[in-house]
């Protein structure tokens, strides 16, 4: 990790440190902390596409992910199984998205949006068979 070296006379010594030495490493990892904190946040509140994570600005990046969350409900969604009430559909989706940390039943989440049991166990099922929700 470190060397002296003796330079002139007996009593001028350089101390070498050598930071590429493998007992650095932890060093590098804590200087970095912050931009690992931050990398890790942006991740968690964006997902891991590609396209958002590469756009610089904050305002496309929302705009991607809601055309994400959009073409998912719409396309992957309501045509596969040929729902209707896509704005009933939108309603439950962003309210798991809003709520995630908070327990839920199907007879809350009912009584929340003002609609049947069995519609929002259909389309609760729907938005997990796209990876949009897991149970």
């Amino acid at each position: 990790m470190e060397e002296k070296i003796k330079k002139g006379t007996a009593k001028e010594n350089i101390l070498i440190i050598n930071f590429e030495d493998p007992r650095f490493r932890k060093l590098d990892l804590i200087s970095k902390r912050q931009m690992i904190k931050r990398s890790f946040k942006e991740y968690v509140e964006t997902g891991g596409f590609p396209k958002v994570v590469l756009e610089e600005e904050e305002r496309n990046k929302k705009e991607l992910l809601y055309t994400y969350f959009r073409d998912i409900l719409i396309k992957d969604i309501t045509m596969r199984y040929g729902i209707k009430d896509i704005k009933k559909l939108e309603e439950l989706a962003r309210y798991y998205h809003t709520n995630i940390s908070s327990p839920n039943s199907y007879n809350r989440i009912k009584n929340v949006l003002k609609t049947s049991l069995d519609t929002v166990e259909r389309y609760s099922s729907y938005i997990e068979s796209t990876y949009m929700l897991f149970s």
